[in-house]
């Protein structure tokens, strides 16, 4: 009895130690817990270490300890605890993630992939704790290929791809990225934050129709708003994101500082002065103190050649950083008040001098023709950067001082690899000159050192081609335009817009897409007449093309797109006073030579700001020559204002530059003018005889040869691009449209195969041999979002609504009756189509100008068996290089069903809406949604709206 009791007494005994003990140690986790969560991590270890020696810890313990080596980086003391686990908690499945987590925070990338590798179970928070890890550590691509790896993603994988995608930016992210995205289970759809990472992936993937199409679908706030601003930005269109404000404000959401800023930085790309103004009042007056705010306004101002608005808000900033003095000056070199830029520049405290400060004073002496200032600055800066040497190698270039801008070079490429930049604001300068022989030099160049950047190259070879072409070197520029096409180039287009009663007008060279394009061109005819009285000359060395027989060099000159916006605001009424216009291109000589005159005719201000600063013209001058206004006393005042006291021992040169020097150089400029207006002429004069002596020699061209014959000669037509000499049939032919001429004459495209850009395309072309256009490109042009209404010549019958009218729409659409031009897909049925509603390929499609694309219809065969045919073959917008061609098939003993023949999609369907609809509340088809994949070359869908079904075979 008494052995019983006392074993009874023990295990009694024990079973409260046990306890006690597990108490003690639940005591200690929720201890350790509570410490992590207040950010406690070093009194954490301490007493989990205090622990440790006493009892063996728990994996809940463990695991907090591992958090806090996390968060402090202590790798050593991680390693620790990694080593003296258990077999048991080195599998546990909860402690395994933290230990990658632990790995990866502390970047041993190889030690968290061996706790990976070696984990048996793996769950989705370790597939996580790798994703996350990879994308920390800079390993984006790792995590992409990790996730294939997956079969049944959760939210947070998909988030984890979505970021992973957007921080790769490669086409080959985004793809796989909008493939998982398409494939999702619907729920996923509705998340939140899948909806945001996904945004944020196709914003930073620069696909922009996407990113549209996701922002108008989710739930916005403030935030997702911001985000679509900094994309337009980023891609140089404000308008979208002074639009976006508008809607945001009508969906009442409040505009925070980041806003405010995006807005200003979107108004300083438009230049448009009243749309600044109108921005400006709408910022609350307790951000205007906002020093980020501040910055972005001094900025915007100067962008619009508003400079005393500029220097408002700068004086009234107190604490200035080195930002708001960079702004400042800048705004300065932008306006062409060199002067003042160097003046501030020399004011700034001397720690506050950085790259940037640098660089904008730079750049306004380059703008201001200071180039012996420059030298001085730039000969004091301790530390000079590529961004500091490309700005001074343009100074000097832009003045013509090419040989001291090469030397700048080679000193600059003795110690580090060359730097495009740098040459091309050496052929830019050349360029100015038209000095073809050194422009070859410089573009032999940059095609050797930068052979891997040929998107670069593009600028050069178009630089190149236009010296060339203004010093009458016609034949060899013509070529090179001839292989950039080849290549599939693209030049920038040039385009200047400007604001009339609100309106914001564009145009290109030579527009007359205008309504009132008519009296454009007739003032333009009135302002030429003036010129022309007022002694101008039109340069026909900025024309860089052939002419044609029925052109002139004033009417080339004169339909230079910043000329066309200078008419239209002269056919107002009444006429403003002050015309702003801005252009995304350089301005050319002649027509600011020509604007400078037209501002003394007219008696008008007249602002320009061209892709490199702004042209402020009035009484027949321009603020880009500033040396040519100054007076004594403007010098006066230079001289007293020009450098403080502290700094005057390092810029002596200035110091020491006295009246008389400063017009000695000035003297010295217009010397060098002089010589450079002979040698125009002496150059002018050789292209006369080049002219002349071919007209002298053809007169004479019969020549008496010993055996009494005579050889004649045969004048050569001169064929402009992209028209090319054929010597067979002695004419031109266009070898970018012709497809028996496709690149090169001769060059035939293959059967049913279409010429696009001076190659055979892969897609087929138009099928149908007796097709009626509804839009071609060869003779329409371009065509975005439009509709075209087709009387058809026999009654087709869809979900039993006949008729024998349809309205074809540029975006995939065939609608009985009213129809829409929305681009942005959806499911069906869309609410947005009342009537029946056919969508063989719903998507934002595009015809491009110069291709054999376009929309056709064709009506075979004889009643009751007639056969009506659409064809489509288009690209999408903005992605010409994306081929969509199907035909849309319906049958008059066939009623209620139609087929569609897809020849090709070069994107698989993946952001297209394939079906029919009765009306917006349905019945409907749907095959397909912004599915990757769902469209095959070859394949033939057939709908029967009788019953409701689709079915999918070959052809």
């Amino acid at each position: 009895m008494f052995i019983t009791m006392f074993h009874h007494t023990k295990s009694k005994y024990n079973n409260i130690l046990r306890t006690i003990t597990n108490s003690t140690k639940k005591n200690i986790e929720l201890e350790l817990k509570k410490l992590n969560e207040r950010k406690e991590f070093v009194k954490a270890l301490a007493l989990f270490d205090k622990h440790e020696h006493q009892t063996i810890p728990t994996d809940a313990a463990i695991c907090q300890a591992l958090k806090a080596c996390t968060q402090l980086g202590y790798i050593e003391r991680g390693q620790i605890i990694h080593k003296n686990l258990s077999k048991n908690a080195l599998n546990n499945t909860y402690i395994q993630p933290l230990l990658i987590q632990f790995y990866m925070q502390c970047g041993r990338v190889n030690d968290a992939q061996h706790v990976f590798d070696s984990s048996k179970n793996k769950t989705m928070v370790h597939y996580t704790s790798m994703m996350k890890g990879f994308i920390k550590n800079n390993m984006s691509e790792k995590a992409i290929e990790l996730f294939k790896k997956v079969t049944d993603p959760d939210e947070i994988l998909l988030c984890l791809l979505f970021n992973s995608c957007a921080q790769v930016r490669t086409k080959e992210a985004l793809d796989f990225g909008r493939k998982i995205w398409s494939q999702m289970p619907l729920i996923y759809y509705k998340n939140q934050y899948i909806l945001n990472t996904t945004l944020d992936m196709f914003i930073k993937c620069d696909d922009i129709i996407n990113a549209e199409k996701l922002f108008n679908k989710k739930k916005r706030i403030v935030i997702d708003y911001g985000q679509m601003m900094k994309c337009y930005n980023n891609h140089h269109m404000p308008m979208n994101t002074l639009n976006l404000y508008e809607r945001m404000t009508n969906e009442n959401i409040q505009a925070n500082i980041i806003i405010f800023v995006l807005l200003i930085d979107a108004c300083a790309q438009l230049g448009i002065e009243s749309r600044c103004r109108s921005i400006v009042k709408q910022i609350p007056s307790s951000m205007l103190n906002n020093l980020q705010l501040q910055s972005a306004l001094i900025h915007m101002w100067g962008k619009v050649g508003c400079v005393n608005e500029a220097k408002q808000i700068f004086e009234k900033i107190h604490q200035r950083d080195p930002v708001v003095y960079a702004s400042m000056i800048n705004s300065y070199g932008l306006n062409g008040m060199g002067h003042n830029a160097i003046e501030l520049y020399y004011q700034m405290p001397r720690e506050m001098l950085h790259d940037k400060a640098y660089t904008c004073v730079l750049n306004a002496c380059s703008h201001s023709g200071l180039v012996d200032e420059a030298r001085s600055i730039f000969s004091t800066i301790p530390n000079k950067t590529k961004y500091i040497y490309t700005t001074m190698i343009d100074c000097l270039s832009r003045s013509f001082f090419f040989d001291e801008a090469k030397q700048l070079i080679q000193e600059f490429e003795r110690d580090q690899l060359p730097d495009l930049h740098m040459y091309m604001s050496l052929l830019s300068g050349v360029r100015n000159r038209n000095d073809a022989l050194l422009a070859r030099e410089i573009t032999n160049q940059i095609r050797e050192r930068f052979q891997n950047v040929d998107e670069h190259l593009l600028p050069a070879s178009i630089l190149l081609t236009n010296t060339l072409a203004s010093s009458g070197e016609l034949q060899e520029a013509s070529q090179i335009r001839w292989k950039l096409n080849q290549s599939g180039a693209k030049k920038q287009v040039g385009l200047s817009w400007t604001e009339v009663n609100g309106e914001i007008v564009q145009f290109r060279v030579q527009d007359r897409s205008h309504p009132r394009t008519r009296e454009i061109y007739e003032e333009l005819h009135r302002i030429e007449n003036e010129l022309i009285e007022h002694g101008h000359k039109f340069d026909s060395s900025w024309i860089t093309r052939p002419m044609m027989a029925d052109e002139s060099v004033e009417s080339i000159l004169n339909s230079h797109s910043e000329r066309l916006a200078l008419a239209f605001n002269f056919i107002q009424r009444p006429i403003p006073s002050r015309i702003q216009i801005v252009k995304n291109l350089r301005i050319c000589g002649d027509c600011h030579a020509a604007i400078k005159l037209i501002s003394q005719i007219r008696q008008c201000q007249i602002i320009i700001r061209d892709a490199n600063r702004i042209h402020d013209f009035s009484n027949g001058k321009c603020s880009y020559f500033p040396m040519e206004t100054i007076t004594n006393n403007d010098q006066s005042i230079w001289l007293k204002v020009k450098s403080p006291s502290i700094i005057e021992h390092s810029v002596p040169k200035l110091i020491d530059l006295q009246l008389t020097e400063r017009f000695s150089y000035s003297n010295k400029l217009r010397l060098k003018s002089c010589l450079y207006c002979l040698l125009c002429l002496l150059c002018l004069l050789l292209i006369l005889l080049s002219i002349l002596l071919p007209i002298l020699l053809i007169k004479n061209k019969s020549i008496p040869v010993t055996n009494n014959s005579t050889m004649t000669t045969t004048t050569r037509i001169n064929c402009i691009y992209p028209n090319m000499f054929n010597e067979v049939s002695n004419n031109c032919v266009n070898i970018l449209i012709d497809s028996n001429n496709c690149g090169q004459i001769n060059n035939k495209c293959a059967f049913n195969y279409s010429c696009s850009n001076g190659i055979c395309a892969d897609a087929p072309g138009i099928q149908l041999k007796n097709s009626n256009i509804i839009f071609s490109s060869a003779t329409n042009g371009s065509a975005d979002d439009q509709m075209f209404k087709v009387t058809i010549p026999w009654n087709i019958t869809i979900y039993n609504k006949t008729t024998n009218s349809i309205n074809v729409t540029t975006d995939g659409i065939l609608c009985f009756g009213n129809c829409s031009t929305s681009y942005t897909e959806t499911l069906l049925p869309s609410n947005i189509f009342s009537n029946v509603t056919i969508f063989p390929y719903w998507d934002d499609l595009y015809i491009y100008s110069n291709t054999s694309q376009g929309i056709y219809y064709q009506s075979d065969g004889k009643s009751p068996n007639q056969i009506l045919t659409f064809e489509y073959y288009m690209s999408h917008y903005l992605q010409p290089k994306e081929y969509y061609h199907f035909q849309v098939i319906f049958f008059e003993n066939f009623p209620n069903i139609f087929q569609v023949k897809y020849y090709e999609a070069t994107d698989g369907g993946i952001t297209c809406t394939i079906g029919v609809q009765a009306s917006d509340l349905g019945p409907f088809i749907l095959y397909s949604f912004d599915q990757a994949n769902s469209v095959e070359t070859n394949m033939l869908l057939t709908f029967d709206t009788n019953i409701g079904i689709f079915n999918k075979t070959t052809f």
